[in-house]
């Protein structure tokens, strides 16, 4: 993994898999500067804050009242104290963000305050080649955007034998057009009943206007992890 002007980036592979954001927050064509989110939103997009600085921009979904669930992959491996999550108008220090053990692609930070409100459950069930799965977005005020992805296979781990590994990863395309860009790191994947069953953790496309049919993208199981998550709430 290198982590540059603000992008986390994957290599190695087949192509580039892209993770995190741009400093620019650009995320599925959405200025998220201008994303009108609320205490009682679903699904968040949230900063990585060097100082003052804005590096990376990542996704998140709410899980409990104060609990929200996230990518690994988007916490700095080498933290220091002024690193800071952004959310919701909260710094959270990146020393307060649990991440899940092993190479599981998930974390978790807690956001104090904030109303009660909807929360996104966890799934119970183990993902199949052949699923249909949503990948959910936030896109300003109340609303999500999503994507129709299908499973084609599952990796015990996706890695470029050098510098990241993740394990217990799913890959799946885009049915139709669309694609996974840029700022969508963290995002949930939700099966047809509406519950959490995956992270997403890259894509092989960093452009967010693309019309390209079947893309790639990975996503971390969270079953492996069900019980740690659970401990987190």
């Amino acid at each position: 993994m290198t982590y540059k002007r603000g992008r986390f980036l994957f290599s190695g592979i087949v192509s580039i898999l892209v993770l995190g954001a741009l400093v620019s927050h650009r995320i599925l064509g959405f200025n998220s500067a201008a994303v009108a989110q609320d205490k009682s939103d679903l699904i968040i997009s949230y900063d990585i804050v060097e100082g003052d600085e804005t590096v990376a921009s990542c996704l998140a979904t709410r899980i409990s009242d104060h609990k929200w669930i996230t990518a690994k992959h988007c916490i700095p491996g080498d933290a220091r104290e002024n690193y800071f999550v952004r959310a919701l108008n909260e710094s959270i220090p990146i020393g307060l963000v649990e991440l899940a053990p092993g190479n599981h692609d998930v974390a978790v930070f807690s956001i104090n305050d904030v109303n009660p409100g909807p929360v996104i459950e966890l799934s119970d069930s183990e993902i199949e080649v052949g699923d249909l799965l949503e990948l959910k977005r936030a896109s300003g005020g109340p609303s999500v955007s999503s994507s129709t992805l299908k499973v084609e296979y599952k990796m015990p781990t996706l890695t470029n034998g050098v510098t990241f590994r993740i394990g217990d990863v799913v890959r799946t395309k885009t049915v139709g057009q669309g694609a996974t860009c840029s700022g969508d790191s963290g995002g949930p994947l939700l099966d047809q009943n509406g519950r959490l069953v995956a992270i997403h953790s890259a894509g092989a496309q960093a452009d967010c206007e693309s019309d390209e049919i079947g893309l790639a993208a990975y996503h971390s199981q969270i079953n492996e992890v069900r019980s740690w998550i659970d401990s987190q709430l």
